[in-house]
């Protein structure tokens, strides 16, 4: 553990050309930081935080409740996972909201995801959950960055969620607090 009891990731938006920073034992996130917020971890062996709510955000400003994890799911924020993963059964209720034409022209069609975590909202933008895949003759190829994991937790069904989450907001790990601070959520 090289006595690192925090930790914090912080990835920017735009894929792999762009940099990420990892921090030891830093001071963000820390209690009067009022640009991060705080999930109780739930796990004992990854970052379980509890997730009670997923919403989508569509075009037209309707904030519409999906009906997933309202009895809860365990949310892992993992830095070791290049997608966005749901179970099955979601993937098909998320598959009504998130309708990815693959040249990529329906982007700003696409609905922000709301998700509940720890008490706490978060918002998913399109840019985090698609894919675009640059082709060879220089166009662009869109597609999911969501797909299927079926696991469980103490919590309930597992969603975990990878880069394209830690793409957008700042993510710091306490093992001291068991606590997953994070910034830019809506309060």
């Amino acid at each position: 553990n090289f006595a690192v009891d925090r930790f914090s990731v912080c990835l920017e938006r735009g894929g792999l050309t762009k940099p990420g920073w990892f921090e030891w034992q830093g001071q963000r996130g820390t209690k009067g930081d009022s640009a991060f917020v705080s999930a109780p971890v739930v796990g004992k062996h990854h970052w379980v935080v509890k997730q009670t709510a997923v919403k989508a955000r569509t075009p037209d400003g309707a904030l519409e409740d999906t009906g997933l994890c309202t009895d809860g799911c365990g949310a892992i924020v993992d830095s070791g996972t290049s997608m966005i993963l749901v179970p099955s059964k979601h993937i098909k209720v998320l598959a009504k909201y998130i309708q990815i034409k693959t040249d990529c022209s329906n982007l700003k069609q696409l609905p922000t995801l709301h998700l509940t975590l720890g008490g706490h909202t978060t918002a998913i933008p399109p840019r985090a959950y698609v894919l675009r895949v640059k082709k060879s003759d220089g166009s662009f190829r869109c597609r999911s960055g969501i797909s299927t994991l079926e696991k469980q937790s103490q919590v309930g069904p597992v969603w975990v969620l990878g880069l394209p989450f830690m793409r957008e907001y700042v993510t710091v790990f306490d093992r001291t607090e068991r606590q997953g601070p994070f910034s830019g959520w809506e309060q």
